[in-house]
Formats: C-alpha cells, structure tokens, sequence
C-alpha cells in the first residue's frame, strides 16, 4: 500500500500506479479501494480516480491533458485530472 500512487477506473478493472514506474491492472473496484486504504493518505478527486496526496510531485496546467497534469515523486507516472478531480485536488490542497 506504501508504494501505490494512485487508483484509476478502467471499466470494470483498476489500475493501480506503484512508485517504481510499474502499473497493474487489478478487478477490485474502485468502491473496495475506498473502504480499505488509509483515508489520511489516500482521496478520492472523482468517481475514477485516487491519489496518494504524499506521492504528488506536480500538479501542472498542459503537458498531454486538456486540463491539470499531476505527476508523482520517484516514478514516470503522470495522471490527465478533469475539473471535477482539479476541483476535488484545490480543496484538498488549501484544506
């Protein structure tokens, strides 16, 4: 769980971003992540998406997304944030 930077929903499989650059599609739903990661470190920006706050490197405007690009520490990994998610991450962020 340490090493999970973030969740995604991809239809009925997540895939899940781990520190080292490596991605794993799992069949747990993203519901079934909500209820067993640490809420401290792990939040929902929107229906498809978890991050580990402590893993964001960058939240950026550009690169390949048409809104917010977050990118995390120690890993390649970048996530496209809609403005639901940008939204959710502002608040966490200010809160």
């Amino acid at each position: 769980v340490g090493q999970i930077q973030a969740i995604v929903g991809e239809r009925i499989y997540t895939r899940v971003l781990v520190r080292d650059g490596r991605e794993f599609l799992h069949n747990r739903p993203l519901r079934e992540w909500r209820e067993i990661l640490p809420e401290k470190t792990f939040k929902s920006l929107d229906r498809s998406t978890i991050v580990n706050v402590a893993e964001i490197q960058t939240v950026r405007d550009g690169g390949e997304c048409p809104g917010k690009e977050v990118a995390f520490r120690g890993s390649p990994h970048k996530l496209c944030l809609g403005e639901v998610a940008v939204k959710s991450l502002r608040e966490l962020m200010q809160g």
